[in-house]
């Protein structure tokens, strides 16, 4: 896996809700798998909001989402300021025949993503 940094943007996490007005505002990472040709991924998270109208109204159990790589990152439609901007560690990615591992690590503010299919253990229908 490469490290991957978005470059900050403007506004603050409340700035990117209240545009989104309904949605999900997932966090944290829990695990996450992608392929050998970097095309296809899976995420899941700690923990998700339900957003109505621009607040967070209702959490979600065991959030996932999934993908294409390429249309994921054409998604993103704003990222938060630099006030908002955190590095972010993984531990180990682990790739290849046989297993290689490497640290890695990704910068990012708060995001926004359309049309992102996703999902919850809790029961919510994958969108």
């Amino acid at each position: 896996m490469t490290n991957v940094n978005l470059l900050p943007g403007s506004g603050t996490e409340q700035d990117l809700l209240d545009t989104m007005g309904e949605g999900l505002l997932l966090t944290g990472n829990h695990s996450f798998s992608i392929d050998d040709h970097r095309e296809v991924f899976h995420f899941t998270c700690e923990l998700a909001w339900r957003i109505r109208g621009g607040q967070r109204v209702e959490p979600l159990r065991g959030p996932r989402y999934h993908g294409r790589t390429l249309d994921f990152w054409r998604s993103c439609a704003h990222v938060a300021g630099p006030e908002a901007w955190t590095m972010h560690s993984v531990t180990f990615c682990m790739k290849g025949q046989p297993v290689q591992t490497a640290r890695v690590g990704h910068g990012a503010a708060p995001a926004l993503f359309s049309h992102v299919r996703y999902g919850s253990v809790q029961g919510g229908a994958p969108g």
